[in-house]
């Protein structure tokens, strides 16, 4: 064997030995230096990566409820529709604060829609043809809100925030009997204040990669005219477009006594990056 072929077989033998070598540590678990120590453990460090730096994504169904939907407290006032059934997508940055605690700040967007056809069809009176409506809207939303891990180590958790969320909204009013087609439509914009609350589990998939499945709520703080989530309640005259647009009346102006709001689960995926030894001295 010539000179050349043997440090050619060397460096064949040697390169991937270095290289397994410096890949070692990335086998480890991941490692998160905190900014106080453990009150159980006294150290500064978690092999979890529960509470870290991450960027994620999140799909979630969402089930509408509102004055675009049957009487009562939602879903418990009757059947559930298919119609209100919606998607929604957002973009979420989370920042640790502490050990179990970290903000999450999120901006998001989809499709709400409601119907409340067949609830109607049952209370229809001749003199009422303005009580079917369902609607369909594009939002947008931005929300920051906190994220507690109570259980050291585990991935359960619990979030809430506030929510400021706008809905460009599409309704159609009034049926000449329950056979008769929509009348009636109605173009506005609205604006709404939610307070949204997740209850839901986090795992992981592989290092620095994150996932949750979780199952929440957002309620409206509000129902007039111009803070809903569904266009309704509304005075024709004032605001928005379309052929009901400058209709007299009393239609629109009467709201439920339970605010707009939606139920939604899904899944979210992360992925997290971490303190490094030498960024323990650095703020969060």
């Amino acid at each position: 064997m010539n000179k050349t072929k043997k440090i050619f077989l060397l460096l064949l033998l040697t390169v991937p030995m270095l290289v397994m070598a410096e890949a070692d540590p990335y086998n480890k678990p991941d490692i998160v230096w905190t900014k106080n120590a453990n009150s159980h453990t006294g150290r500064y460090v978690t092999k979890g990566n529960t509470v870290a730096h991450s960027i994620s994504l999140t799909l979630d169904a969402a089930y509408y409820y509102g004055d675009v939907e049957n009487r009562g407290l939602a879903v418990a006032g009757g059947q559930l529709f298919a119609d209100n059934v919606c998607g929604m997508a957002k973009v979420n940055y989370t920042q640790p604060i502490a050990s179990m605690l970290s903000l999450r700040y999120s901006l998001g967007g989809g499709v709400l829609r409601g119907n409340n056809e067949k609830y109607a069809d049952i209370l229809y009176t001749s003199d009422s043809p303005l009580s079917y409506r369902k609607f369909q809207s594009w939002i947008l939303n931005a929300a920051v809100g906190v994220e507690i891990f109570p259980i050291p180590d585990a991935g359960f958790f619990i979030y809430a925030g506030l929510l400021l969320n706008y809905s460009n909204v599409r309704m159609d009013y009034g049926k000449a009997g329950p056979s008769g087609d929509w009348l009636y439509n109605w173009k506005n914009n609205s604006f709404l204040p939610m307070i949204p609350v997740e209850i839901g589990y986090q795992f992981k998939l592989k290092k620095s990669w994150l996932m949750n499945v979780h199952v929440g709520i957002a309620q409206g703080l509000g129902d007039n005219g111009t803070l809903n989530l569904d266009g309704y309640p509304h005075d024709f005259k004032a605001r928005g477009t379309g052929t009901a647009a400058g209709m007299t009346g009393t239609a629109g102006t009467v709201t439920k006594q339970w605010w707009d709001g939606w139920f939604n689960v899904g899944i979210t995926i992360s992925y997290s990056w971490h303190n490094c030894e030498i960024c323990r001295l650095r703020k969060w």
